[in-house]
């Protein structure tokens, strides 16, 4: 059995997998690594690849997620970029789900309260949640019980306290830009209102 890996003509960190001169698969250095090396035995070469790609891909998200804390979405993500097949991104994440290296609640729950820490809406919150490809099925009730209005009325009294303390809230523009500002940070509008108006 002849097996064959180039580099793919336009895609970076993309090599072509080719057996007994057939195109095979295309696959990503993240997983398989610069010069990867497979072993074939005769029988059934897809089988095989499946279970070498399972085992790489695990290998990367368990890798990554000794750096960081991550979603499984975000991990579904980032595997699928590296061109993982569809039922091994769902194995990977499966299996780490069992062994308790990904658990989205606590990881969803941790995400929140870090974002809360740096004085931000739930406006503000719930982009982040949306850029890291978290569906809003998942995180709306978490983050709906975690940001009710008394605890988003808390945050922007907070910052009025402390990084808005010296403005002089009396004078309409700056009055305007605070207000601007705690919007940006994801706070509702009427809830900023009505903290000014107290």
């Amino acid at each position: 059995m002849k097996i064959e890996i180039t580099p793919h003509d336009h895609l970076k960190g993309v090599l072509l997998l080719t057996v007994d001169e057939e195109f095979s698969k295309e696959i990503h250095t993240s997983i398989f690594g610069r010069r990867p090396k497979f072993k074939f035995h005769s029988g059934d070469v897809s089988e095989q690849f499946e279970q070498k790609e399972f085992e790489r891909s695990q290998y990367f998200v368990l890798k990554r997620l000794t750096q960081r804390s991550y979603s499984s979405f975000e991990l579904r993500a980032q595997l699928g970029e590296r061109l993982v097949s569809s039922r091994n991104i769902e194995r990977v994440i499966e299996e780490c789900t069992r062994l308790g290296y990904l658990d989205d609640v606590a990881w969803l729950d941790s995400f929140i309260r870090s974002q809360k820490s740096k004085k931000l809406g739930p406006r503000m919150i719930e982009q982040k949640l949306y850029q890291k490809g978290v569906p809003k099925s998942f995180y709306e009730p978490i983050l709906e019980k975690g940001m009710t209005d008394e605890a988003q009325i808390e945050g922007i009294q907070k910052l009025l306290n402390t990084r808005f303390r010296s403005r002089d809230l009396s004078d309409l523009k700056v009055k305007k830009k605070v207000i601007a500002s705690l919007i940006r940070k994801g706070f509702d509008y009427e809830l900023v209102s009505k903290v000014l108006k107290n």
